[in-house]
């Protein structure tokens, strides 16, 4: 076998020494090729329409010759393509195809390619291999043969691209497999097709852009009958047809072919190319009756995000969504915030989340959005209000057993409380991922704007992978051990996205690392809501009355009241100070200690209208303790509380020189069961009274948490 590593493509003139091969090559294969004088090809060496193929021994092997139509659409025509003999079949024409198309498609000024070719030349395969589609037949000079017209297009917008678009815009655009094209077609009435053809319904025509992928074109062509053939083709131009990526073929028949031989499922080439071709596109579903696919959806969607359908279960979601107005807002962190489902057919969502920033396009959007509501079992849309206005979309993915998957965060950047919202929205959807028994958490909407990725990024570390951020959040209250081994099994059961995972196992089965009381701290942080019982890490118990825990923290108890409403921006941060006086002194609570608050919500007379109070309710990672006069403090801490100058000053009891405490928390967790003071107290084996900070053992955190989370426990 020849190698062609070093084949030579190049375009020749009328001087070049290869003119003559190409001649002689041209005239020994008039029979297909059709009777080319020589004056023609010296016409075309001029124009230098000839690209040849030159072997490593400097012989042309074959050639390409073509002429450019100025008139109408400027379409490129292919009218010899001839490789010798002994060269064939050694992709050879891919490269001089691929050459033409690299000249002629520099500026835009052509379509595409064109040519002919006798149907009985049996020549089908070969011009689908090189990219080309059956377009239309019409006679040939041979008496009682026909020509197909085969096209390769560039993929220039147009007037048919652009209805395409607008479409998509507003319509949900979904890709027919071939069959049920075919069913569709028919034009009898049986029940095998009766599904197929309801998709054609007058009341879904608002509601659906019904999708071919170009490869129908083949599989049309596979037609013996011409006028049936003729027919098709006809009715082909009654669908939309799917703008895919050419550059991102080659990727996806790799990763395709690979999934299907996992799975056992067994496709055609034709079949094949149509799957690729959607994969290779933008947001689209997939409706098929073949129940082979159907059967692997959910792990179609897992490798591809391509939701797959049959027509009648399409057509039921559409029929529910599109029907359904009624929804239920609701409350975040206790204030006026609330969010409610997105609702098919909210037009303005392109208007006010399109990230116009990163280029994302209108329909780009909106099929992503319709795509996630068609398949309600499985994402989430909502709408984040305020005072009825739209500020932020969020969407939950759930197809993922192991995963909570964030496809969509938008946030109006220019609203005043956009940080803080990004803030609490991925806090938020940490809660939700590991109430759901979901260990990660992951970020993939491509266009996140840039406030967006730093607010991200801020209080919640996600690690950088392939397709978005991803982070854990293990519900895991145990010792560094067990940690261990349970980040261990998740690194060898998972992709390189979870690579992270064995190196924080490794550092947590070292005990040395145990007594490394910032190392164990990152890591609760890096894992949360993920508890180390075994970690030196301090923990202290501090009172706080219940107007301020429910300002600060704990929407529960703000629920339970109207004394006062938080300040939006306030209520939705995840981190905050609390402010309290610096006697009595507390073991090590103290300038530079990393640790853990447990907060016990006590008994005030002048907070009425609370429940659930003389207990412990929450833990908070305690990330900064701070001595200082309170006017310093409260300049530097004011962004982060709810406390005004006066209250500053009333902790100090009114001395502006006298040191007061700030303590800076943060990733606050309410426990399922408030625990009752007694309660507490018997754990701690102390009739503690809980009028100041008080320090907790490591085994005494482990019994309060389990107990306040209810988890089982070995007391």
């Amino acid at each position: 076998m020849k190698d062609t590593d070093d084949i030579h493509i190049e375009v020749i003139d009328e001087k070049s020494p290869y003119l003559e091969t190409v001649i002689n090559l041209g005239d020994a294969n008039n029979k297909t090729l059709g009777f080319f004088p020589k004056g023609a090809f010296i016409e075309h060496a001029v124009k230098r329409t000839i690209i040849v193929a030159i072997s490593p021994q400097k012989e042309c092997i074959g050639y390409l010759l073509y002429k450019t139509k100025e008139r109408h659409n400027k379409r490129i025509r292919l009218i010899h393509l001839c490789i010798s003999e002994n060269w064939r079949k050694k992709g050879i024409p891919e490269q001089l195809v691929n050459h033409l198309k690299k000249i002629t498609d520099t500026d835009k000024q052509y379509e595409g390619i064109g040519l002919t070719c006798r149907r009985d030349f049996n020549l089908d395969h070969f011009w689908q291999k090189l990219g080309f589609l059956p377009r239309f037949d019409k006679a040939a000079k041979t008496e009682g043969k026909e020509n197909t017209y085969w096209w390769f297009d560039y993929g220039h917008p147009n007037l048919l691209s652009i209805l395409n678009e607008t479409n998509r815009e507003s319509k949900l655009s979904v890709v027919i497999d071939a069959p049920i094209f075919f069913e569709i077609a028919e034009e009898q009435d049986n029940p095998e097709n009766k599904d197929s053809k309801s998709l054609m319904s007058d009341w879904l025509e608002s509601e659906l852009d019904l999708c071919l992928v170009d490869e129908i074109m083949n599989q049309i062509n596979k037609i013996t009958d011409s006028k049936k053939r003729q027919q098709l083709r006809n009715f082909n131009t009654n669908f939309s047809k799917v703008i895919y990526i050419s550059s991102r073929l080659d990727e996806i028949q790799n990763k395709l072919k690979k999934f299907l031989e996992i799975k056992n499922a067994n496709l055609d080439q034709s079949d094949f190319r149509y799957f690729q071709r959607i994969l290779a596109s933008e947001n689209y579903i997939f409706v098929t009756k073949n129940k082979n696919i159907l059967e692997i959806k959910d792990e179609f969607y897992d490798q591809f995000q391509l939701p797959v359908v049959d027509p009648l279960e399409l057509i039921l979601h559409i029929d529910e969504i599109a029907s359904k107005t009624e929804y239920q807002p609701i409350r975040m962190a206790g204030i006026s915030i609330t969010k409610v489902p997105v609702q098919w057919g909210e037009v303005d969502l392109q208007t006010i989340f399109l990230s116009k920033e990163n280029q994302e396009k209108k329909a780009e959007l909106i099929q992503k959005i319709k795509k996630f509501l068609t398949n309600k079992d499985k994402f989430e849309c909502w709408n984040i209000l305020e005072n009825s206005n739209k500020i932020a979309l969020l969407v939950y993915d759930r197809h993922k057993s192991n995963e909570l998957e964030i496809p969509i965060i938008r946030v109006v950047d220019d609203n005043p409380i956009a940080d803080s919202l990004i803030s609490h929205l991925i806090y938020q959807s940490i809660f939700d991922s590991t109430k759901e028994g979901r260990n990660f958490t992951r970020i993939t909407d491509p266009y996140l704007s840039e406030k967006t990725t730093k607010a991200i990024q801020k209080n919640s570390i996600f690690e950088q992978v392939s397709g978005g951020l991803l982070r854990a959040n293990l519900f895991i209250a145990n010792t560094a051990l067990e940690l261990s081994k349970h980040l261990n099994i998740i690194a060898q059961q998972s992709s390189k996205d979870y690579d992270f995972c064995t190196k924080i196992s490794k550092l947590l089965s070292n005990d040395e690392n145990l007594k490394e009381t910032k190392t164990m701290w990152d890591i609760e942080k890096k894992f949360f809501p993920t508890k180390i019982f075994d970690a030196d890490i301090p923990t202290y118990i501090i009172p706080i009355r219940p107007w301020w825990a429910h300002h600060l923290f704990d929407h529960q108890l703000a629920i339970q009241t109207t004394i006062g409403e938080n300040k939006i921006d306030l209520a939705l941060n995840t981190e905050a100070v609390y402010y309290k006086s610096k006697k009595p002194a507390c073991k090590n609570l103290k300038p530079g200690v990393y640790g853990r608050i447990i907060w016990y919500v006590s008994k005030n007379k002048k907070d009425k209208g609370y429940q659930d109070i003389s207990t412990i309710r929450a833990v908070s990672r305690l990330d900064e303790v701070v001595l200082g006069k309170p006017q310093e403090l409260f300049r530097r801490f004011q962004n982060l509380g709810i406390y005004q100058w006066n209250d500053v000053l009333d902790v100090a009891g009114g001395d502006p020189e006298k040191e007061i405490m700030a303590i800076k928390f943060s990733h606050t967790e309410l426990f399922k069961l408030p625990i009752p003071l007694n309660e507490v107290q018997e754990v701690l084996e102390n009739k503690f009274t809980m009028q100041s900070a008080y320090y907790v053992p490591k085994e005494k955190f482990a019994i309060l948490y389990c107990r306040g989370n209810q988890l089982n426990t070995k007391e």
